[in-house]
């Protein structure tokens, strides 16, 4: 997403009538970087094994069991074959009453395992995919936004519109001279090399 994002600002930086964007637009272009690498270590908090996940599974299943959230419950334990939640009599569906007996998942869809487990590592794999998907749009927008650059080898400072006049012409001749100074060294360089003076 923010791949998408990044070429838009910088290209409707050029375009803004709004001093609010044309200010904002080139300070953007530096921080949007930050928002698939935030999401990225966010998502492998939830990718390895941890109490924060085991806690928000176990909070999950407790609300969908108090709410009494039959199709919730059976379709967890259909999916993942399995009965209950830490045990096999823990919370599990059919949800025990006095003419239902704890024992009636087992007995009746014949799984022999608790649910915590496949769930917990289904949950792992989702957060290994999202943090995997993040890492790559982080690199795709550096890739996008060099190929998007001009100049590469040089730095460009944000200007202000509306600064003034002097300002703008001292980065600008720096900059120039920055370029002119790398040709002259360039060529140099080339002229020592091939012996042409």
């Amino acid at each position: 997403m923010t791949a998408l994002i990044g070429p838009f600002i910088m290209a409707s930086s050029a375009r803004a009538k709004k001093r609010a964007l044309a200010i904002l637009a080139p300070y953007l272009r530096y921080f949007l970087p930050f928002l698939p690498f935030a999401l990225f270590i966010l998502s492998l908090v939830y990718a390895v094994p941890s109490d924060i996940l085991s806690c928000g599974v176990e909070n999950q299943w407790t609300r969908l069991f108090r709410a009494k959230n039959e199709d919730a419950v059976r379709g967890i334990e259909n999916a993942f074959q399995c009965c209950g939640f830490n045990s096999l009599h823990d919370r599990a569906w059919p949800f025990p009453s006095h003419d239902v007996d704890v024992r009636a998942c087992e007995r009746s869809l014949g799984y022999t395992r608790r649910c915590v487990d496949p769930w917990r590592n289904q949950e792992q794999a989702a957060a290994g995919l999202v943090a995997l998907a993040n890492l790559f749009n982080w690199i795709l927008l550096h890739l996008v936004d060099m190929a998007a650059q001009p100049n590469r080898h040089s730095m460009r400072f944000p200007v202000v519109p509306d600064a003034r006049p002097e300002q703008a012409r001292l980065l600008r001749g720096a900059e120039e001279d920055q370029e002119h100074g790398r040709t002259e060294n360039m060529h140099i360089s080339y002229s020592n090399h091939t012996g042409a003076g």
